[in-house]
């Protein structure tokens, strides 16, 4: 009867290590996928949306000045195309706003889930068998933020060196049909 006792818990004993691993293992994922939220956290709040929003703002200046002063004789297909770019980027910055904004409303409420996962680990809560499906899931979600404030900064990133890259001789276009506009103006 004592052997069977001391095979029992020693089974119960092994049981319960092989719980509490798997159990730390998940906490362990959890403090993980909370630290790369606080860091995606960190960028966001890093990331000065002031700036886009001035670029965005002076591309419509610069474009209304165009559109007014323009006349249709003939334009150079290079000043043409940077148009086109030019136009592209107020166009692309106002996109991808749209993905800063998902990011920023997802990741406090993915870190309150955590959270939550976290406190029925620790306590045994819940059902013990979809702790790694749930797990799993969080970290689906992480990685989605993730990779959409990748999409988000890259595509920052390209509007900013195309403006960085052109701004100077579309606006000094823009001054030059303005210039002409008005010297039309004053010899009439």
């Amino acid at each position: 009867m004592n052997l069977y006792f001391a095979v029992f818990l020693m089974l119960a004993v092994l049981l319960g290590s092989c719980k509490d691993a798997e159990k730390d293992a998940y906490l362990l994922e959890i403090d993980q996928m909370n630290l790369q939220l606080d860091s995606l956290w960190n960028e966001l709040e890093q990331n000065n949306i002031d700036t886009l929003k001035g670029i965005s703002k002076t591309v419509e200046l610069v474009i209304a000045k165009v559109q007014k002063n323009y006349f249709p004789d003939s334009i150079d297909l290079e000043i043409a195309g940077m148009m086109n770019i030019y136009k592209g980027i107020k166009k692309s910055l106002e996109r991808n706003s749209g993905n800063l904004a998902k990011a920023k409303a997802a990741i406090p409420e993915i870190k309150e889930t955590l959270g939550n996962l976290k406190h029925d680990i620790e306590n045994g809560a819940g059902n013990r068998e979809q702790y790694a499906e749930n797990v799993e899931y969080e970290r689906g979600k992480v990685k989605q933020v993730d990779e959409l404030l990748s999409f988000y900064f890259k595509a920052q990133n390209s509007s900013v060196s195309s403006f960085n890259d052109i701004h100077a001789k579309v606006e000094a276009f823009a001054n030059e049909l303005e210039q002409k506009r008005q010297k039309e103006v004053d010899e009439k």
